[in-house]
């Protein structure tokens, strides 16, 4: 490039980083979704809904979580992110979703899915953060945040955070 072109493409880069802000980790390096699965509970048993992106921590998550909710007969729906664009809130008796922090902010689908919910206090938000520490700002929301690091060694004492949270907003259901 000549010295012209490189500061017309580094001006252009620095306009278009600042426009998208937070948004620009997310955009630039995606993530994969859990893959969709359903588990039928007992008959009348809650209907609980988990959306997560895909990584070896989030999986091992899902599936300690999906075997904690099976011993209590609970019925389990687990899609990916991207789905909750279409998901309606209403249909089940909570919802879980675990995703990482980005930028300091939520992933934008499940900001995009937590805005447009009219209530919050069947939502539990799982965040995984390098430290384990961020949480979302929310102060006038109703639902429960968790944080966590993505340590595989950490999966159940995070299960297990996330079974409390989860029992206090369906009832306690006993095995």
């Amino acid at each position: 490039m000549t010295p012209g072109r490189t500061g017309t493409f580094t001006l252009f880069l620095v306009l278009w980083i600042a426009a998208q802000g937070c948004a620009v980790p997310q955009k630039m390096w995606p993530q994969k979704d859990m893959a969709p699965a359903v588990r039928t509970g007992t008959v009348d048993a809650p209907n609980i809904l988990v959306a997560s992106r895909h990584s070896a921590f989030k999986t091992a998550l899902v599936d300690e979580l999906g075997q904690q909710m099976a011993s209590r007969g609970l019925s389990l729906e687990i899609l990916g992110i991207e789905a909750l664009e279409t998901v309606e809130m209403e249909r089940y008796d909570a919802v879980v979703i675990i995703s990482t922090c980005l930028a300091w902010g939520l992933d934008t689908r499940v900001r995009a899915f937590v805005d447009r919910q009219p209530r919050h206090d069947k939502l539990i938000l799982v965040t995984t953060s390098a430290a384990g520490d961020w949480l979302p700002d929310g102060e006038m929301q109703a639902y429960d945040a968790i944080s966590a690091a993505s340590e595989i060694a950490e999966v159940e004492a995070v299960a297990r955070n996330v079974m409390s949270s989860l029992l206090s907003v369906i009832g306690d259901v006993s095995p």
